[in-house]
């Protein structure tokens, strides 16, 4: 089956696949055009409307996209969006490649989160690191669910946009700490705590993260109770 995007633009292109993730079986190949001229198109009036991201899934369904390769604009910044979104990681120098097709791909749908609450009441600035989990979802859509649903706890933020920066790399793993993540889209992100969650919530974080997700992945818990002060690190 052919899923093809409707509202034509690079935006729409990420929000289509977004919609359609449960649709979506493993994704095995793509293809990304920089240009028309190729088999992927739809007539329009006498017009040919090109496609030009093409994903593939292992039940060889087709999944049509208004974004492209080979340009440093926001039609390869999408791409690259979209890929990442469906678990595709590797750097295919999208923005430079006029064609390109891979085939037999394994997607990652591992998701890295540190949870962290941050203390900005005082003139001096407190980062208190509780854990990091380690989770690894059977698909891209569940995966984006969690995401979803993680959001009562908090503010899911890559590690490019979270606050505090560089303070966090160290308690990764080094998968995924050097691609380029777009959001949270990445395997390595930051879950900022909200503050007006109760104490025993906080002090339980990890557990009720497992709870929330009732097993939707292979889950791991690693307690850190670490507190950043800028560069410095203090055991509690």
């Amino acid at each position: 089956m052919i899923y093809r995007q409707e509202k034509k633009g690079y935006y729409n292109a990420y929000e289509y696949a977004k919609s359609i993730l449960g649709e979506m079986k493993k994704i095995v190949a793509f293809k990304a055009f920089s240009y028309g001229g190729h088999d992927y198109y739809e007539v329009i009036g006498n017009h040919r409307r090109y496609y030009n991201l093409i994903l593939f899934d292992e039940a060889s369904n087709e999944y049509w996209f208004d974004a492209q390769c080979g340009c440093k604009g926001m039609g390869s910044f999408y791409s690259e969006k979209i890929l990442q979104l469906v678990g595709i990681r590797e750097d295919y120098n999208i923005a430079f490649e006029k064609e390109i097709y891979r085939f037999n791909l394994s997607p990652n749908n591992k998701l890295n989160l540190l949870i962290v609450e941050i203390d900005l009441s005082n003139s001096i600035e407190k980062y208190f690191i509780k854990s990091l989990i380690t989770l690894d979802f059977e698909n891209a859509y569940l995966r984006y669910r969690a995401l979803d649903s993680l959001q009562i706890f908090g503010v899911v933020k890559s590690i490019e946009d979270a606050i505090g920066g560089e303070l966090y790399i160290k308690y990764f793993n080094r998968e995924g700490l050097d691609e380029r993540s777009y959001e949270e889209a990445g395997v390595n992100n930051i879950l900022f705590l909200d503050d007006y969650l109760g104490k025993s919530i906080k002090l339980n974080i990890s557990t009720n993260i497992d709870k929330l997700l009732e097993s939707k992945s292979n889950i791991g818990i690693k307690e850190i109770k670490e507190i950043e002060y800028g560069i410095y690190t203090i055991l509690e």
